[in-house]
């Protein structure tokens, strides 16, 4: 079964963060960042899976090497870019909202599955 944090309480947990890091080097999604998005918090990822599509560097977050050292300078960035920060939350939704939301997908889904026939 589930033994990872219970969907209800998701939201509230993604809200509580300043930043999401997606360290990955190879990912189909990934999806955390996508919720993540969807709550307001921005996000530093390397170029995994969608995230140079998901990811507006300097808008949405920051897309780094799989590097420690990128990860650190980011992040130190950021600690002291708090205003930044701020830009970034409402960007990040916004763009989640315009660009990956079930409204905006599903039917590109549909038509492409129906052209499979």
């Amino acid at each position: 079964g589930n033994v990872g944090l219970p969907y209800p309480l998701m939201a509230a947990w993604y809200r509580g963060l300043d930043l999401l890091i997606c360290s990955s080097r190879q990912e189909g999604g990934p999806l955390p960042p996508l919720q993540a998005g969807a709550c307001g918090v921005p996000m530093i990822s390397t170029r995994c899976g969608h995230m140079s599509q998901f990811v507006e560097h300097g808008r949405t977050g920051w897309l780094v090497d799989s590097n420690i050292e990128d990860f650190v300078y980011i992040l130190d960035k950021a600690a002291q870019e708090r205003d930044t920060i701020r830009q970034m939350q409402a960007a990040v939704r916004q763009h989640v909202v315009e660009k990956w939301s079930t409204q905006v997908n599903c039917p590109k889904w549909l038509e492409w599955l129906e052209g499979m026939r």
